[in-house]
């Protein structure tokens, strides 16, 4: 079932940006899965004031996309990208450009874990293969290769700040902050070396939400925001529930480790923490108030019949299911998850997902 193995891919750490990072006596918030594993599917979640913008990718021969990530949505562009092109589209879909460069010369990449929209109007994207990020201009035009050995790369107010690659900073994870023409500026370690007992190593990634940058260390967000320092956010205590050690750097011990709470996936909006997870082979989803660190939806999935994600009304009448992808911008943004669906009846690979994006009345 291909939404159990993504969640098991996103086991590995991730990088949630905060919405709203803690200011002076903010107190750290403590979210208790473990005491909340045993709730039943619930929906408290108050949607009123919400506007929805249904955005659906126009389908040509260069355009058809299958299964897609969302890298940014910004102005009345949204930056999509799958494992060989980056494309641009419009609010009402209209592809506007094309970075299709996948091959072994100069300029060209193999395969692309991420992409980002930089301050220039440039497209960076993170090339795994050859463990290089590679700036490209919007026309496809190649550009340079600015840095080695990175992960993930997140534009922030005052620059881009970008994740090391652990296996070429000797298994460590390093964040650097850059200028707008992507000098660094900063660096910090902000893990130790990790390697798992197949010899994975544990690589984060960043991803948009809100305006400053955090990263998921074990069970606790920290913000990035402060340069050369990290300051704790947010706890998921899963108490007993948690991975031991020499299991979770252990993957073929999944009899094992579907007994505890893995695969850790938070998207943070407002004062709002979206998170997914996985539990005795069922993939959790659930909303909790930060504020209140209270729990206020919750859906499973076990079997393909199983429909997951947040139910979101359209103005169109529709009521289909999101899973989020990212905030940014103030926008929270998602899939509708039938696309997610692993070549079933109901999936319709000759269209492409829809995007939904989600910003409070007011907000725009």
């Amino acid at each position: 079932m291909q939404i159990l193995k993504t969640a098991i891919l996103l086991a590995l750490p991730l990088v949630a940006g905060c919405g709203r990072p803690r200011s002076g006596g903010d107190s750290l918030k403590v979210i208790n899965l473990e005491t909340a594993i045993s709730e039943k599917n619930m929906d408290l979640f108050d949607r009123e004031g919400w506007e929805v913008m249904s955005v659906v990718p126009e389908v040509t021969d260069s355009t058809q996309l299958g299964q897609i990530r969302v890298s940014s949505v910004g102005g009345s562009s949204v930056l999509l990208f799958t494992g060989d092109r980056v494309l641009d589209f419009d609010f009402s879909g209209k592809c506007r450009s094309i970075l299709s460069r996948q091959g072994e010369g100069p300029g060209e990449y193999t395969g692309i874990l991420e992409a980002a929209s930089l301050p220039s109007g440039d497209i960076a994207l993170i090339d795994a293969a050859r463990n290089a990020m590679k700036v490209y201009t919007r026309a496809g035009q190649w550009k340079s290769t600015v840095k080695t050995g990175v992960s993930s790369v997140l534009v922030t107010r005052d620059g881009v700040c970008m994740l090391s690659y652990p296996p070429a900073t000797g298994n460590k994870t390093e964040a650097y902050w850059t200028d707008g023409s992507l000098s660094v500026t900063d660096s910090l370690t902000i893990s130790a070396p990790r390697e798992t007992s197949r010899g994975f190593v544990f690589v984060p990634s960043l991803q948009y939400a809100g305006e400053e940058p955090c990263v998921l260390l074990s069970d606790t967000v920290f913000s990035l925001s402060g340069k050369g320092c990290l300051r704790p956010e947010i706890v998921f205590n899963a108490g007993t529930l948690s991975l031991p050690p020499e299991i979770e750097d252990d993957f073929t011990r999944r009899d094992e480790r579907k007994h505890y709470i893995s695969g850790l996936y938070p998207i943070i909006w407002n004062d709002y923490v979206f998170l997914s997870y996985c539990h005795e082979d069922k993939m959790f989803f659930d909303v909790w108030d930060i504020q209140e660190t209270g729990l206020k939806f919750r859906n499973t999935m076990s079997c393909q019949e199983d429909k997951y994600g947040m139910p979101v009304s359209l103005d169109d009448g529709r009521t289909v299911r999101m899973w989020p992808q990212l905030a940014c911008d103030g926008k929270l943004v998602g899939l509708v998850m039938s696309e997610f669906q692993d070549g079933g009846e109901e999936a319709d690979w000759d269209s492409n997902p829809e995007i939904l994006i989600i910003s409070r009345k007011g907000d725009r």
